[in-house]
């Protein structure tokens, strides 16, 4: 029965509560609801300008990116094919490389050059640490099918075909 009571008084005074807070809010000067309505449009205002500053700040990041790429696209390098005699130079070359022992000194800064120009063609690299002496390097650079794990194997005659 306790209980019940406290609760009926706990209701009583949120109900009083109620009351109080209405006077309040009916107390209040016209003047602060036109002062609260003012600072939201006010607010409303600077976010619409925030708005339009980030997308002009957008649209700037699209043009300069746009600007980079193309800047980038233009340097680019187109690079001519190896004439097949080259390529079969350089296919030789590289074969030859792939025999070599570390004990060969003399031979293995032509095959480190040799391998270079081979990552370079194959990589399309617009740099080369080619040397004009050399006349395996001086082709032009060009895209060249990797023959580094090709092995050679002679093609048997099918039947009824002669040797």
């Amino acid at each position: 029965m306790q209980q019940i009571n406290n609760q009926i008084t706990s209701l009583q005074n949120q109900a009083q509560s109620l009351i109080n807070q209405a006077r309040n809010l009916a107390n209040l000067p016209f003047s602060s609801l036109q002062q609260l309505q003012q600072s939201i449009q006010r607010t409303q205002q600077l976010l619409n300008q925030a708005q339009r500053i980030a997308a002009v700040g957008l649209v700037v990041l699209i043009v300069a990116l746009t600007i980079a790429q193309s800047q980038h696209s233009e340097q680019a390098v187109v690079l001519a094919p190896l004439e097949h005699r080259d390529a079969e130079t350089l296919v030789e070359e590289l074969a030859r490389c792939r025999t070599i022992t570390s004990d060969e000194t003399a031979v293995l800064e032509a095959c480190r050059r040799t391998w270079a120009e081979n990552r370079r063609q194959f990589f399309g690299s617009a740099t080369s640490s080619q040397s004009p002496a050399d006349p395996v390097l001086k082709a032009p650079a060009a895209p060249v099918k990797n023959q580094d794990r090709v092995v050679p194997r002679e093609v048997e005659p099918q039947q009824g075909e002669a040797r």
